[in-house]
Protein backbone atom coordinates (compact mmCIF):
# COMPACT_ATOMS: atom_id res chain seq x y z
CA UNK A 1 0.00 0.00 0.00
CA UNK A 2 1.46 3.22 -0.65
CA UNK A 3 0.90 6.62 1.12
CA UNK A 4 0.46 9.81 -0.25
CA UNK A 5 0.26 12.50 2.03
CA UNK A 6 -0.79 15.84 -0.38
CA UNK A 7 -0.65 18.08 2.18
CA UNK A 8 2.97 17.51 3.39
CA UNK A 9 3.98 19.20 0.80
CA UNK A 10 5.86 22.12 1.43
CA UNK A 11 3.12 25.31 2.03
CA UNK A 12 5.64 27.67 0.15
CA UNK A 13 4.49 26.26 -3.25
CA UNK A 14 1.31 27.18 -2.55
CA UNK A 15 1.69 31.39 -2.37
CA UNK A 16 -0.23 32.29 -5.44
CA UNK A 17 -3.36 34.56 -6.23
CA UNK A 18 -6.22 33.05 -8.98
CA UNK A 19 -8.33 36.09 -10.03
CA UNK A 20 -11.74 35.50 -12.48
CA UNK A 21 -11.46 31.53 -12.20
CA UNK A 22 -13.38 28.72 -11.32
CA UNK A 23 -12.35 26.40 -8.29
CA UNK A 24 -12.26 23.33 -11.10
CA UNK A 25 -9.69 25.61 -12.76
CA UNK A 26 -7.44 26.15 -9.50
CA UNK A 27 -7.91 22.62 -8.65
CA UNK A 28 -6.60 21.32 -11.75
CA UNK A 29 -3.44 24.01 -11.50
CA UNK A 30 -2.72 21.99 -8.51
CA UNK A 31 -2.63 18.89 -9.71
CA UNK A 32 -0.62 19.77 -12.66
CA UNK A 33 1.71 22.13 -11.18
CA UNK A 34 2.09 21.01 -7.68
CA UNK A 35 0.99 17.38 -6.91
CA UNK A 36 2.00 15.54 -10.56
CA UNK A 37 5.51 15.18 -8.86
CA UNK A 38 3.91 12.74 -6.29
CA UNK A 39 1.64 10.42 -8.89
CA UNK A 40 -1.46 12.41 -8.94
CA UNK A 41 -3.25 13.05 -11.91
CA UNK A 42 -6.38 14.92 -12.89
CA UNK A 43 -9.73 12.38 -11.68
CA UNK A 44 -13.09 14.27 -12.75
CA UNK A 45 -12.55 17.74 -12.04
CA UNK A 46 -15.67 19.54 -12.37
CA UNK A 47 -16.36 23.49 -12.41
CA UNK A 48 -17.50 24.57 -9.02
CA UNK A 49 -17.78 27.81 -7.69
CA UNK A 50 -17.03 30.55 -9.86
CA UNK A 51 -13.80 32.95 -8.13
CA UNK A 52 -13.83 36.39 -8.71
CA UNK A 53 -10.47 36.78 -6.46
CA UNK A 54 -8.43 33.99 -3.89
CA UNK A 55 -5.13 34.25 -2.53
CA UNK A 56 -3.40 30.99 -1.06
CA UNK A 57 -0.17 32.65 1.68
CA UNK A 58 2.00 30.10 3.19
CA UNK A 59 -1.49 27.55 2.79
CA UNK A 60 -1.05 23.52 2.65
CA UNK A 61 -2.71 22.07 -1.01
CA UNK A 62 -4.77 19.94 1.21
CA UNK A 63 -6.29 22.75 3.08
CA UNK A 64 -6.39 25.12 -0.12
CA UNK A 65 -8.53 21.77 -1.43
CA UNK A 66 -11.02 21.77 1.62
CA UNK A 67 -11.20 25.63 1.00
CA UNK A 68 -12.16 25.06 -2.63
CA UNK A 69 -14.40 22.19 -1.84
CA UNK A 70 -16.09 24.48 0.84
CA UNK A 71 -16.73 27.56 -1.39
CA UNK A 72 -18.46 25.20 -4.15
CA UNK A 73 -20.54 22.64 -2.05
CA UNK A 74 -17.94 20.16 -3.24
CA UNK A 75 -15.84 17.18 -2.01
CA UNK A 76 -12.33 16.16 -2.64
CA UNK A 77 -10.83 12.91 -3.05
CA UNK A 78 -8.05 10.66 -4.16
CA UNK A 79 -9.09 7.01 -5.76
CA UNK A 80 -6.94 4.32 -5.55
CA UNK A 81 -5.48 5.03 -8.69
CA UNK A 82 -3.81 8.20 -7.32
CA UNK A 83 -6.49 10.37 -9.32
CA UNK A 84 -7.93 13.28 -7.32
CA UNK A 85 -11.29 14.10 -7.77
CA UNK A 86 -13.31 17.68 -7.15
CA UNK A 87 -17.06 16.99 -7.73
CA UNK A 88 -20.74 17.26 -5.96
CA UNK A 89 -21.35 15.45 -3.69
CA UNK A 90 -24.22 13.51 -5.73
CA UNK A 91 -21.53 12.93 -8.24
CA UNK A 92 -19.69 10.47 -6.09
Amino acid sequence: MRTVRIGAGRPEDLNTLYTSTTAGDIVKDFVDDLLSGEGISQGTISDGATIDAIEFIDEKVDEALQRLAQMSGFIWYLDLDLALHFVGPGDV
